[in-house]
């Protein structure tokens, strides 16, 4: 068994095997973070709205409704966080790729990557004069503007991915998502003392720091996903909105009769 730590295992790699792996990573970290936002829009619902609580009256199923909405908001608080579990080869997580990119050779074969795929493309003119010498013109401008387009897509991927480090390695030292960790382990593993509690005090997670770190996290796998697989992925509007409509088609039309 291996006793080198990740971070030097990712050192041994190639420029290309980190980007490969930084690739894979963000493919599947996407469908991790469409997992977490199909419970939260179901739990806007069954935990932070009274339409489906208020059909409860005073009962024993009171007490399996709030076991229900428990449960549900618990997995959801586990699995969001999850998204920022500690970077590893085993791990599908955003400091995984964080760790994976966080070099200036790997950032640089990115940006050029981001560089030659609009370098490659093949442009179009219509409309092509027959005078040689206007045609030449023309596509000499058409070639000087794709180079200029191809250079601005560089500067954002090289923002972009600038943007994102810094912006994980911040969030993964905020006391909210230390907090949010803490109460994971507290729920998977029955623990009376996490490890983070032996080193000191840490704040109770309240009700809503769960959404905002999924926001911080879809922000961010769609920048990750942009500017290191090469495409876009609307995760903020498309699949939002998908997952609010499957959420309501279900859980709005719940009725309990007790």
């Amino acid at each position: 068994m291996s006793t080198k730590t990740f971070s030097q295992e990712v050192a041994k790699l190639s420029i290309a095997e980190r980007i490969l792996k930084a690739k894979e990573t963000t493919e599947a970290l996407t469908y991790k973070v469409l997992d977490v936002i199909e419970l939260h829009e179901a739990n806007k619902i069954i935990v932070y709205s009274d339409r489906l609580a208020s059909q409860i009256p005073k009962s024993h199923a009171a007490n399996a409704f709030t076991t229900f909405q428990n449960t549900m908001f618990n997995y959801e608080v586990i699995k969001c966080i999850a998204l920022w579990d500690r970077a590893d080869d085993n791990v599908i997580s955003i400091p995984t790729v964080i760790e994976l990119i966080d070099d200036a050779e790997v950032l640089d074969s990115l940006i050029n990557e981001t560089r030659s795929a609009h370098l490659s493309l093949e442009p179009r003119i219509l409309n092509p004069s027959e005078d040689p010498e206007i045609q030449a013109a023309v596509s000499e401008a058409v070639l000087r503007s794709q180079e200029e387009f191809s250079a601005s897509q560089a500067g954002k991927a090289h923002a972009g991915l600038v943007g994102a480090l810094s912006m994980a390695k911040e969030i993964i030292q905020r006391e909210r998502t230390t907090s949010i960790k803490n109460l994971r382990d507290h729920l998977a593993h029955n623990l009376i003392v996490t490890r983070a509690e032996q080193r000191g005090s840490i704040p109770n997670m309240k009700y809503g720091d769960e959404k905002n770190l999924l926001d911080i996290s879809i922000r961010l796998v769609e920048d990750l996903y942009c500017w290191v697989n090469g495409t876009s992925f609307d995760i903020r509007t498309d699949c939002v909105e998908l997952a609010k409509r499957r959420a309501e088609e279900l859980w709005l039309n719940c009725r309990f009769d007790i």
